[in-house]
């Protein structure tokens, strides 16, 4: 969601999965061609936050993402979008999993 300066309102990890699988079922003919569990594995990485600013908003709104603990040097942005990555994937993996998709493709 955007306010109306076209900036990003939305920071709920629920709404990364939705776009995860907006992107899933808008442009599956572009992924049809490779493994399933390899097109989520593109999408999913397509969908985390790359950018300290918006990592840093999800932190903020999220703040289950606030108590992870980095791994050994690994700085705090690596581990949150290590997290992001793991709940975009799950949530796209169940919805490849479900009827609605295997009756979209079928």
């Amino acid at each position: 969601m955007k306010n109306e300066i076209g900036t990003k309102t939305d920071y709920s990890i629920e709404s990364l999965i939705e776009n995860a699988i907006n992107i899933i079922t808008t442009d599956y003919y572009n992924y049809k061609d490779m493994d399933i569990d390899q097109a989520v594995n593109e999408i999913t990485d397509s969908c985390v936050p790359i950018y300290y600013w918006d990592i840093a908003q999800y932190m903020a709104h999220n703040f289950e993402l606030i108590h992870i603990e980095p791994t050994d040097n690994q700085p705090i942005y690596q581990a949150v979008q290590s997290e992001l990555y793991e709940q975009i994937n799950k949530g796209l993996n169940d919805f490849v999993q479900s009827d609605k998709f295997k009756n979209m493709v079928d």
